[in-house]
């Protein structure tokens, strides 16, 4: 077999290092590839919005994150439409947050259809229209989204453009709620202590609002020591 002296070079001890120099650079190409159209910008645009390694500078977030939406990336969508929405680096602006929104949302961020969902629901830059805001989250529900699973429970709950369904609320605070997300799991915990109703199981409301205490819902300790009190050992 032929001597490449080309070969040699590479496994040649004192250069050890290329191997896995090509290696790494290669994983971080894969990496680039893996991550989708426009991530990078992204998370530049990131960066200079929380000042992660470089000065903070709203502007040049802004700039990123324009490139990266046009590029397909939701993640940045969204987050223009959150600073128009608060007026971080911008005019507040609601019309512009909801345009962003929905974007985002068409580009497949659930975060941006809940936000949509609750924008509707309450008249934030578009007229009130619970049908829209239900439709909304529940597209957002069906991507496992724990904010608009809660947030359509909330609509249920109360009744809002509909009959109150408290079965339909249990089943998406649940999912919300095994999700880690205490607000849910404080909520559950409520229906699940609503005597005379389909979903009265008082075992299982002391345990949800347990765990919504350990979790930190600031509502849930008061609601627990209560339920606990009244139950025997």
């Amino acid at each position: 077999m032929r001597n490449d002296k080309r070969l040699n070079f590479l496994f040649s001890p004192s250069n050890s290092w290329i191997i896995p120099a090509i290696l790494c650079c290669l994983t971080f190409i894969s990496g680039i590839a893996k991550a989708g159209p426009g991530q990078v910008e992204f998370e530049e645009g990131m960066a200079f919005q929380f000042g992660d390694g470089v000065a903070q500078d709203w502007s040049a977030a802004r700039k990123k994150y324009q490139e990266a939406s046009t590029l397909g990336n939701h993640g940045a969508s969204h987050h223009l439409g959150l600073m128009y929405r608060h007026g971080d680096g911008v005019d507040k602006n609601l019309t512009m947050a909801v345009s962003w929104m929905e974007k985002a949302a068409g580009q497949g961020s659930s975060d941006a259809m809940n936000d949509l969902g609750v924008y509707y629901k309450d008249g934030l830059g578009v007229d009130q229209n619970y049908t829209r805001a239900a439709s909304w989250l529940r597209k957002g529900s069906e991507l496992g989204n724990a904010f608009a699973e809660f947030n359509l429970g909330l609509m249920y709950t109360s009744g809002l453009g509909g009959e109150i369904d408290l079965n339909k609320s249990a089943k998406l605070y649940e999912a919300a709620a095994f999700s880690g997300y205490n607000a849910a799991q404080r909520n559950l915990g409520i229906l699940k202590n609503m005597r005379g109703k389909n979903t009265y199981d008082q075992t299982e409301a002391y345990a949800w609002l347990l765990i919504a205490s350990i979790n930190k819902d600031s509502y849930a300790p008061a609601i627990f020591r209560e339920l606990a009190s009244a139950m025997s050992p």
